[in-house]
């Protein structure tokens, strides 16, 4: 788990899983979305930021990966 600052800067949360997927209907066509840590069985799921081409969103979950082989720090801004 790890806490992600969200693209637009508006919320500050704790995630325990990322996944890419399609924004439908949106101008933006891919999402990253996270598994939101709360306290029951379940998680929920957010948006945590949208991307013009997969290639980009790639490029993020690339840069999520890095920061947790690497890093000490405590909180990952999305782009």
């Amino acid at each position: 788990m790890m806490w992600i600052r969200t693209q637009d800067k508006e919320q500050l949360l704790q995630v325990g899983n990322f996944s890419l997927t399609k924004n439908l209907g949106g101008k933006k066509k891919f999402a990253i979305v996270g598994i939101i840590v709360q306290n029951s069985f379940f998680g929920s799921q957010k948006v945590l930021a949208l991307y013009d081409t997969k290639s980009e969103a790639i490029q993020e979950l690339d840069g999520i990966q890095k920061y947790l082989e690497s890093s000490d720090k405590k909180t990952y801004q999305m782009s």
